[in-house]
């Protein structure tokens, strides 16, 4: 099969090539050619190329903070005594729209239901995008990953066991890392500090001590697994200090901490469309006041975040905190992340694409195989109608046809 599109943007922040033809193997992509109007006009008329005319080409894209477990509710409590099948459920119905929307790979920090997604996926029952599971967040007691308002004594329930897994000192740190590897997490992820939408702990306060962060990141490192650290606040320094891989949300983030995350070569998910959401659409669907004050007073500090990150130099992946709330369903408007890294992190149309693509790639470990385009590489590649190097917007509105692993899913392109 062969690809013909008017443009393709590789994915490593500064290439593009016009009128390309790409030819896939089965899951891979193994040639990737310029063609001249006369090879434009020849291609047209061989019966295996899907002629995509001027649109541009791109790399799937990468979510990496999607969870997989939404709820119906805003109220905290009922929203944890949701049967686990239920959510597992909703989470299996938004996965071909995350799909459909360009998104070919997700990396969820957090939630059982997306291990059971992701090894159905793989095995062919269930189409959506190729998961990668945190299983169950590490947290500190009191953490963010605490239910606070629920007795102590619930938290062990089988209903409630899908989030996350409580550990506290050097020794429960290990084992907490070490059961999520034997329940089959592809990564770790620990909660440094609290968070905007919990009650009773704040985002500036780390939680973890220096001792048992290392203890987690030291467990990690000995089975080859990186590390996501949701942080904020002091939560940002104890983190980045302890070797963690990817910082999540960077709540309260100051320019000395944006320069430690560079330093230490630490990719930022900002998430900064979680919060805008909490802004924008949270008093719409009722959620609660202290909620809504949490997230008007975080997004002021994500806008500074980001342009503290990009100024400094912080390589920048893309990440919706999306999949947990209604209004928060994957689809297309995972994409308007990367509306707000140019408008308020200040990156170019091409930068922001390097972060849902090659720079995602590599902060997971799988730039090797995915992130760009070129021979090689897998062949998961998207088509947009026009450029969205002139308007990135188009990333959410006017995604035309989807492949992954070398298999079409969508192809709304219809070439006169």
């Amino acid at each position: 099969m062969r690809l013909l599109g008017g443009r393709a943007v590789t994915g490593d922040g500064t290439t593009v090539l016009e009128n390309v033809l790409i030819t896939i193997t089965g899951s891979t992509i193994t040639s990737m050619t310029r063609v001249d109007r006369a090879g434009i006009q020849a291609a047209k008329r061989e019966s295996d190329v899907v002629d995509l005319g001027d649109s541009t080409l791109l790399p799937g894209l990468f979510d990496l903070h999607a969870h997989f477990a939404p709820t119906r509710s805003e109220n905290e409590t009922s929203r944890q005594l949701e049967p686990p099948e239920l959510r597992l459920l909703r989470g299996a119905a938004d996965c071909m729209p995350f799909l459909k929307a360009g998104f070919t790979t997700a990396r969820c920090p957090g939630g059982t239901e997306a291990t059971f997604l992701r090894d159905a996926i793989r095995e062919g029952t269930l189409k959506g995008p190729d998961i990668y599971s945190a299983g169950r967040s590490i947290s500190a007691t009191a953490g963010h990953g605490d239910r606070h308002h629920l007795p102590r004594e619930w938290l062990d329930a089988p209903l409630l066991r899908s989030g996350e897994i409580l550990a506290d000192g050097v020794s429960q740190c290990r084992a907490a890392v070490r059961q999520q590897i034997r329940e089959g997490a592809d990564f770790i992820k620990v909660y440094t500090a609290g968070g905007a939408a919990s009650r009773l702990d704040d985002p500036r306060r780390a939680q973890y001590s220096t001792e048992e962060l290392l203890a987690i990141v030291e467990e990690a490192k000995r089975n080859e697994m990186k590390v996501a650290a949701h942080a904020g606040g002091a939560g940002i320094t104890t983190a980045v200090e302890a070797g963690v891989d990817t910082i999540e949300h960077a709540y309260y983030c100051t320019r000395e901490q944006a320069q430690l995350m560079a330093k230490h070569e630490v990719t930022y998910v900002p998430t900064a469309l979680r919060v805008y959401v909490g802004v924008t659409e949270g008093p719409k669907v009722g959620a609660t006041d202290w909620v809504i004050q949490r997230f008007n007073d975080a997004w002021p500090f994500t806008q500074k975040a980001l342009r503290f990150a990009h100024e400094e130099g912080v390589k920048i992946a893309l990440g919706s905190d999306f999949g947990h709330r209604a209004h928060t369903r994957h689809g297309s408007h995972n994409a308007k992340e990367l509306q707000l890294l140019v408008e308020y992190g200040g990156l170019s149309e091409i930068e922001a694409i390097a972060s849902a693509t090659s720079i995602a790639a590599d902060a997971m470990g799988l730039g090797s195989r995915r992130g760009l385009l070129g021979p090689g590489k897998d062949a998961d590649i998207i088509a947009v109608k026009g450029n969205p190097l002139k308007d990135i917007s188009l990333l959410e509105s006017s995604v035309c046809f989807v492949m992954k692993g070398g298999e079409i899913v969508r192809n709304d392109m219809v070439v006169q």
